[in-house]
């Protein structure tokens, strides 16, 4: 059996988990990405790992972004 520290057990029996990032978007699929981090309200993140049936890894993300000034409305569509 591998010994590790306390801090490490703490941190990973906890439910949840604040991640900091950075949110990039090539919203036109030309290999230019933008950077939304400003507009970032929230990040979750889903990792689950199954074993021992290869480590087949299953990831899932939501991204919240503001759109208080219209940003991601497309043009036309405002009232």
């Amino acid at each position: 059996m591998i010994g590790v520290s306390e801090a490490f057990t703490i941190a990973t029996e906890k439910s949840s988990r604040k991640v900091v990032g950075k949110v990039e978007v090539d919203w036109d699929l030309d290999g230019t990405f933008l950077d939304e981090s400003d507009y970032t309200s929230v990040i979750e993140i889903e990792r689950k790992l199954n074993e021992p049936f290869g480590g087949i890894s299953i990831s899932l993300a939501d991204v919240v972004l503001l759109n208080n000034t219209d940003r991601y409305t497309p043009p036309g569509s405002t009232v």
